[in-house]
């Protein structure tokens, strides 16, 4: 016999001050200056007049994942198919960030495209920085804790070169660039983190101004890209997980993998390497 249960929630958004105002969209990749990218995403928010909201983490503070890990063609059964997400594009004033990866019939169905900026890096050094990082991951909710443990037990006794050609790894690395085809496809700007590195740091100013380049066209004229800075350094100064960013990256690791490791590591990946114009 089986008991089938049908899970039911509801998600209050916080009320938006310009609800007449376009809302936008900050997506990034995993390892790509995700806690970076969300620190310029409420810095902006809040100097255009917007209400930031991370979706992402309030869903996974009710346990609640929006994307089905073993199955990413379809959300989550808790989200209905997208049905729920799609909701999004009807309402003003928000800027929603924090997206790591995204269900796939959800971006299929993703009208905003042109209010929406992506935040990508090499498929091959996400791999890679998961490796390394996977020791560090927080795990301060069930449905991350989950997830970072598995890593960390696929990790255990393995080195880098073998982990990074596992069917596990590549799926994953397949499945965070591949969930995003439809959007980038559809003309979805695209950002690599790599072009943010200037004389092997990455810098700031850089990053805030190809982010937000896109969506200024969506803010109001007297918006002032330096009270913006200004106000992301003092944001990025006062966090003891970001002041340090310029010096706590690396690109193009990749590069120091074997012959072999990198060319068989590249075919497994190459349509979504391709999809984000990294070879």
């Amino acid at each position: 016999m089986n008991l089938d249960f049908e899970l039911s929630m509801r998600l209050r958004l916080p009320i938006a001050p310009n609800p007449d105002r376009q809302s936008l969209y900050f997506f990034n990749l995993y390892r790509s200056g995700s806690s970076l990218t969300e620190a310029i995403a409420v810095s902006f928010a809040r100097s255009v007049g917007l209400m930031p909201y991370n979706l992402s983490q309030a869903l996974y503070d009710m346990g609640v994942e929006y994307f089905d890990a073993q199955n990413y063609n379809h959300s989550s059964v808790h989200l209905a198919r997208g049905q729920q997400l799609q909701k999004l594009s009807l309402l003003g004033g928000y800027l929603f960030y924090g997206f790591r990866e995204v269900p796939l019939d959800w971006a299929e169905g993703f009208g905003p495209i042109d209010t929406s900026v992506m935040v990508v890096r090499d498929l091959r050094d996400i791999g890679i920085s998961q490796f390394y990082a996977a020791a560090g991951h927080a795990t301060d909710n069930k449905v991350l804790s989950n997830h970072i443990t598995a890593l960390r037990a696929s990790i255990a006794d393995t080195g880098l070169e073998e982990f990074v050609l596992r069917n596990d790894t590549v799926n994953f690395l397949n499945r965070i660039g591949g969930c995003y085809r439809p959007m980038v496809e559809a003309g979805m700007p695209v950002i690599k983190y790599e072009d943010m590195y200037v004389d092997g740091a990455l810098s700031l100013r850089r990053m805030c101004e190809e982010v937000t380049r896109p969506l200024v066209p969506y803010v109001s004229e007297d918006w002032s890209f330096e009270n913006f800075l200004s106000r992301t350094e003092q944001s990025v100064a006062g966090s003891g997980r970001l002041k340090n960013h310029k010096t706590g990256g690396t690109i193009r690791n990749y590069e120091k993998l074997s012959a072999d490791v990198l060319e068989a590591y590249t075919d497994k990946l190459r349509p979504n390497l391709e999809l984000l114009g990294y070879v």
